[in-house]
């Protein structure tokens, strides 16, 4: 199944009845597919390619494509937590998909009538310093995962925020989130960062981080919910 093909079957967010529909029959069939749903051959990717925004005066929100990609990445999300405290809100993640969209990649599996629904995403963006010097050295004044990307960063290595690894509850641990950290790393080291930087809300969250070579930092809560805070800085290659 081609990118463009996936994308074509959500629909435009403008639509808000259409859209709000389709985002309730996804998340109940995600709910019920099963791992085999997962598995080598039975999934598909979709992510930005296009190298330029609309000319006009709304960049790219006035890119059809751009806000079905965002929608399926809201989906991905939503099906992935169960916990709204956990999710990201729609309009965080529109912004931030409109400054970096290259950094996001939406996983998609089959149901049983045939049907491709988002069911995980990976992301990330570069960050500034002043943001990156929190999650080292002050993650206590850190009070929500709003973390500005760097739509203008200085030269040289970027510090990478990832902003998510996670894929429905049911496909964890198969070919499917196997693929899915595996292709962020290799995203995030072509990037050659100076330095990374992330929040987890569980614990598989935060072993990833841990894979990737983050340290506990701190911690926070949000509504509630206790969050773990994760940051590295990486020398040269």
């Amino acid at each position: 199944m081609l990118a463009d093909e996936l994308l074509a079957s959500v629909p435009d967010w403008g639509a808000w009845t259409e859209a709000g529909e389709w985002l309730a029959d996804g998340c109940a069939r995600v709910e019920r597919l099963s791992p085999a749903a997962a598995e080598s051959g039975r999934f598909a990717t979709s992510d930005w390619t296009s190298s330029s925004s609309p000319g006009g005066h709304f960049g790219m929100y006035e890119d059809p494509t751009w806000r079905r990609f965002v929608l399926a990445t809201f989906m991905a999300d939503v099906a992935s937590y169960p916990a709204p405290v956990d999710r990201v809100s729609f309009d965080r993640l529109a912004y931030v998909m409109h400054a970096f969209p290259t950094g996001f990649r939406v996983f998609w599996a089959q149901d049983g009538d045939g049907r491709w629904w988002p069911v995980g995403y990976s992301a990330w963006y570069p960050m500034y310093a002043s943001a990156f010097a929190l999650f080292v050295d002050d993650a206590r004044a850190l009070r929500d995962r709003m973390v500005v990307p760097a739509t203008s960063p200085a030269g040289g290595r970027p510090l990478v925020y990832l902003f998510n690894y996670s894929v429905a509850g049911t496909l964890r641990r198969t070919a499917l989130s196997s693929s899915l950290i595996k292709r962020l790393a290799a995203d995030v080291a072509a990037a050659h960062p100076a330095g990374l930087a992330t929040i987890a809300v569980s614990a598989d969250g935060c072993r990833v981080a841990e894979r990737f070579g983050m340290r506990r930092t701190g911690a926070m809560t949000l509504d509630g919910a206790d969050e773990v805070v994760f940051a590295a800085r990486i020398g040269s290659p």
